[in-house]
């Protein structure tokens, strides 16, 4: 069984190096070593110290999050997969948990905020959705955020508004502005006859 050997602290205070007499080390936050009591002369048997390198492991992964979190909010399996290219899947699991439990972590909220913003700064449904689902939240929770941010807007004004801005910059005979019309608005997930009635408005009937 190993022993402690020594314990030292760095510069900041904040970290220990734990060196036991066998020539085994490891850095751990000093709030751990605290936490377990650790001492000089105390003894480690392989389950303690399998135990203690788990910790300081998890512990590594949940400060990476953190940061993560303070530069912007994440979706769940976006943080998970960021962290997994440096952490073990387990200890990421376990953060991943531990990170919902504090409240750091809530794709339906994440997904209405989300999805509100996107609203007020104009941007149609069914691109917002996509924005959504890129940012790596599921399918029905982002489409349950997006039709309540947008449960008051009209899809005939929000698609007349996207052809306008499409006409700003149309090249073409008026025949052929109208197709590529057509297709860019159902392209934008309009049904068709919201893009009917939105190319009618904005162009005029189609006399051909």
């Amino acid at each position: 069984m190993a022993r402690i050997a020594r314990i030292t602290a760095d510069r900041t205070g904040r970290r220990r190096r734990i060196v036991l007499d066998d020539g085994r080390r490891l850095d751990c936050p000093a709030n751990i070593a605290r936490r377990r009591g650790l001492a000089v002369g105390d003894d480690l048997d392989p389950r303690r110290w399998e135990s203690l390198e788990g910790e300081v492991r998890r512990q590594a992964c949940l400060d990476a999050g953190l940061r993560l979190l303070a530069r912007k909010a994440h979706a769940t399996a976006r943080l998970a997969a960021k962290l997994t290219r440096r952490f073990d899947p387990q200890d990421v699991a376990a953060v991943i948990d531990e990170l919902r439990r504090l409240g750091y972590l809530n794709d339906s909220r994440l997904a209405m905020e989300e999805a509100q913003r996107l609203c007020e700064l104009g941007m149609e449904r069914e691109r917002a959705l996509a924005r959504l689902l890129r940012h790596g939240l599921d399918e029905p929770k982002a489409r349950e955020a997006v039709g309540s941010a947008y449960r008051n807007s009209d899809p005939v004004e929000e698609a007349k508004e996207v052809a306008r801005r499409l006409t700003r910059t149309a090249r073409g005979t008026p025949a052929a502005q109208r197709r590529k019309l057509l297709g860019a608005l159902s392209r934008r997930g309009f049904d068709d006859e919201v893009v009917r009635r939105a190319v009618e408005e904005v162009l005029g009937p189609d006399v051909d």
